[in-house]
C-alpha cells in the first residue's frame, strides 16, 4: 500500500458511533431521515444535527486527507 502524501496519523477526524450509525442508516441502508430518527429513538431535529455532524467530519477528513477514527 502506497502511503498518502501529507498524512499525519496523529491528526485525525474522530467520528462517534452514533454519528456513524446515523450516516449508515441514511446513506448505506437507504432509510429516510424520518425512518432513521425513529430507529435511533431521536427527534427529527436531533437526528438531522447528528447526521450533519457526520457529513461534515467525513468531508473534512477527505478534503484535508486526514485519517478517520
Amino acid at each position: 500500500m502506497k502511503p498518502v502524501e501529507g498524512l499525519v496519523i496523529s491528526d485525525y477526524v474522530e467520528i462517534y458511533d452514533f454519528e456513524l450509525e446515523a450516516y449508515t442508516l441514511v446513506h448505506y441502508e437507504g432509510l429516510t431521515t424520518d425512518e432513521a430518527a425513529v430507529r435511533m429513538n431521536l427527534s427529527k431535529a436531533t437526528f438531522w444535527r447528528i447526521l450533519e455532524q457526520a457529513r461534515f467530519k467525513l468531508a473534512k477528513a477527505l478534503i484535508e486527507r486526514k485519517p478517520i477514527t
